[in-house]
């Protein structure tokens, strides 16, 4: 389950397993989250990745306006300031070229991550199955009821959960 490089210079690289897909918000590609880093699809189908050279684990995965958000686990090159372990919250100004900390570092990994459209951000992190939100761009997060969700989303009508005993709706 990999997004993998080819040995071959200018190969495409091939997607295996993905986590989250969201709207660049800079343009018409779509981000792709996967176990080693985001990647870049155009309209055309072409490839490439990571974004930014950022190879880890983007467990989860929304766009918030144009702020990316991810969760997950250090890749090989990840630099520790991000966390080791767990990523906890981490955020990207710039389409991904960058990533800083915001919340949970080194401590949590949120495999349900979500956005609204006001850009309140949703997750459920590994430490426990309480719906978790921030409505300051991932800063500060509230416990809400507990969720046992593997997917989020969330629309004006409300948060749809996708759960092991079928589809909710709050």
């Amino acid at each position: 389950c990999t997004a993998a490089q080819s040995d071959e210079p200018d190969a495409t690289p091939r997607i295996d397993h993905i986590h989250g897909i969201a709207e660049d918000p800079r343009g018409d590609d779509l981000l792709v989250a996967t176990h080693n880093g985001i990647f870049t699809v155009t309209p055309d189908g072409n490839v490439s990745g990571p974004v930014g050279g950022h190879d880890f684990d983007a467990m989860g995965f929304t766009v918030a306006g144009r702020t990316l958000f991810a969760s997950g686990h250090p890749g090989p090159t990840t630099s520790p300031d991000l966390g080791e372990g767990n990523l906890g919250i981490i955020r990207s100004d710039d389409g991904g070229q960058t990533w800083a900390p915001v919340a949970f570092t080194g401590v949590e990994d949120f495999h349900v991550l979500t956005a609204g459209p006001d850009g309140t951000l949703y997750g459920i992190g590994s430490s426990g199955p309480e719906l978790l939100t921030s409505a300051d761009e991932g800063v500060t997060w509230s416990k809400g009821p507990q969720l046992e969700a593997v997917d989020l989303a969330v629309t004006d009508a409300g948060i749809h959960a996708a759960t092991e005993s079928g589809l909710l709706h709050s």
